[in-house]
């Protein structure tokens, strides 16, 4: 719920990207994966087969689309087609960023010690550059670029986990189709 209101509030309702299934024989669920949003179309596909996709893994590709509405990421035009439209992709940078922002606020590494929800969510940033781009020597640098540049502070850390009144988050992370500052930082 989070997510789809932090979505509505910085890139309006039309942002908010439509939910289906997806069959276990396409792509986007090979290797056991639970779903994938597809920025270009701004689709989300679950993978109905999967026994354990559930809110998670929908609040987890809510994190993709937000970050690629508020251009945290950028949706490169091209990849896969599905239904005869394009998926488009993320960048290995886009794409370790991305993945390290979901992982941390559908809260996969919550309840570590510190040093431990960093490792974590490099390890889900790594993870998806392995399975998307396996032979892209610069991984390492990828993920360190993630950690530095995409880990949510501010506002952005507590999307999911409360703190703070709405007003006073929405005056930190912008209104609909407004730049911040941060935004500015990242063009």
């Amino acid at each position: 719920r989070a997510l789809a209101g932090a979505i509505v509030r910085r890139c309006g309702v039309d942002a908010l990207p439509r939910v289906q299934a997806a069959g276990a024989d396409t792509s986007l669920c090979a290797d056991g994966r639970g779903g994938a949003f597809c920025c270009e179309s701004n689709r989300i596909f679950l993978c109905a087969s999967t026994a354990w996709v559930s809110c998670r893994e929908l609040a987890y590709e809510l994190s993709h689309a937000y970050n690629t509405c508020t251009h945290v990421t950028r949706c490169a035009h091209g990849g896969i087609q599905v239904d005869d439209a394009s998926c488009g992709y993320l960048s290995p940078p886009d794409l370790a960023c991305s993945e390290l922002r979901a992982a941390y606020w559908t809260e996969r590494c919550a309840g570590r010690a510190e040093r431990d929800e960093a490792r974590c969510l490099k390890w889900h940033a790594a993870w998806a550059l392995r399975a998307c781009y396996p032979s892209d020597e610069h991984h390492p640098a990828h993920v360190r670029h993630a950690v530095q540049e995409c880990t949510p502070r501010g506002a952005d850390a507590n999307l999911t986990r409360g703190g703070g009144d709405d007003e006073q988050d929405q005056e930190a992370v912008g209104r609909p189709g407004e730049a911040t500052a941060a935004d500015a930082k990242r063009v």
